[in-house]
């Protein structure tokens, strides 16, 4: 509400030239993706963009199945594979496709990520003709293939994302690119091999530098949620961990009137706030619990009924109503930011971190 009352008084100018099609580079870092990587790339060769400005790298990362073999057919389309032997994570793939790169501004998208559109492109870059521009990201939206709590509830989350991003833009920054829809000034690109959310951790730099970070709704991407909980869990846990990552390096940042509203309300309010959360909800019981005497009995029912229903839950979810699907979604996410926080101060977390294969179809 906050954001969307800012954005409505805000008089920020738009300076973008809507005709500027910039020389560019994709990058799509790949990992066992034979599932996806021929419609991956049957996407991407689809976009209307002058194709005499375009690079298309595939950085592959040590993969053990057919990635390789099934990316050779589209090098006669102008698509360049880059091997890296071993895999050493994400922003490693980048780094090292990075040093393969001819063009001055980096389009990073995921195997598994589709365009929505053939202007994706278009759109996405003509952000760049403003010189405060330093990246910009799409709207990233789900589809559901299987429909369950996760895959509902990351569609209405994603929702509540753009419109949040879109906000942030009118009034000072989004507070990060999106992943899937990664568009920045190579130049300006930072990363951190060891970091987990090399986006946010990229985006951050960006804006401490000056540097303003645009949403542009006219540029889709989407993906297919994952519907196996284990896939979800472990993709929030690993996310999680690496925004934590980031605050710490960037605590320098935070609440820091310096870098704007970004500083002060956008990166506390939309990092800072909801992986505190679960430390939240707890106190707000604890208090409770404090002051009424008759919440102790009411609480051991709630919890109790709250562990028999996801006990259950595998055999139910198929047939509950919206509402509660996403009450399990904000159950479950709450759930892996606490498993991220504890496996962030344990050490015990990888960049290599298991893909969802449930999102793979």
């Amino acid at each position: 509400m906050l954001m969307a009352f800012l954005a409505r008084v805000s008089k920020k100018e738009n300076n973008i030239d809507q005709l500027y099609t910039p020389e560019a580079t994709i990058i799509i870092p790949t990992f066992n993706e034979e599932r996806v990587i021929e419609e991956r790339l049957k996407n991407l060769l689809a976009q209307d963009y002058p194709r005499d400005k375009l690079q298309f790298l595939v950085v592959d990362s040590g993969s053990t199945d057919r990635t390789r073999e099934l990316v050779k057919p589209f090098l006669s389309c102008g698509v360049e594979l880059v091997v890296e032997n071993e895999r050493k994570g994400k922003g490693a793939a980048i780094r090292y496709a990075l040093n393969s790169s001819r063009h001055g501004i980096i389009v990073v998208s995921d195997a598994n990520s589709y365009f929505d559109q053939p202007s994706c492109l278009r759109y996405l870059l003509s952000n760049f003709s403003d010189p405060k521009v330093g990246g910009a990201t799409g709207r990233y939206f789900s589809r559901e293939k299987v429909k369950g709590p996760t895959t509902q509830g990351t569609v209405v989350f994603r929702g509540y994302e753009n419109i949040l991003r879109s906000f942030e833009t009118r009034v000072d920054s989004a507070v990060s690119l999106f992943g899937e829809l990664f568009a920045c000034r190579k130049a300006l690109y930072l990363i951190d091999d060891q970091s987990l959310a090399e986006d946010l951790e990229t985006s951050i730099y960006l804006r401490s530098q000056g540097f303003r970070l645009v949403y542009e709704p006219r540029s889709a991407v989407y993906e297919y949620a994952p519907y196996l909980k284990q896939d979800f869990i472990n993709q929030r846990r690993s996310i999680i961990i690496g925004t934590i990552q980031s605050l710490f390096k960037y605590k320098s940042v935070l609440f820091n009137p310096r870098y704007g509203l970004y500083g002060t309300v956008i990166l506390p309010g939309h990092k800072l706030f909801p992986v505190l959360s679960p430390f939240f909800l707890t106190g707000l019981l604890v208090v409770a619990l404090g002051l009424f005497r008759e919440v102790l009995s009411v609480g051991f029912f709630l919890f109790a009924g709250l562990f028999l229903f996801l006990v259950l839950l595998n055999l139910l979810d198929k047939r509950l109503p919206n509402p509660i699907k996403i009450a399990i979604y904000v159950i479950l996410v709450n759930f892996s930011c606490l498993l991220a926080w504890r496996g962030y101060f344990s050490g015990k977390y990888t960049v290599k971190w298991k893909k969802m294969e449930s999102s793979r179809i």
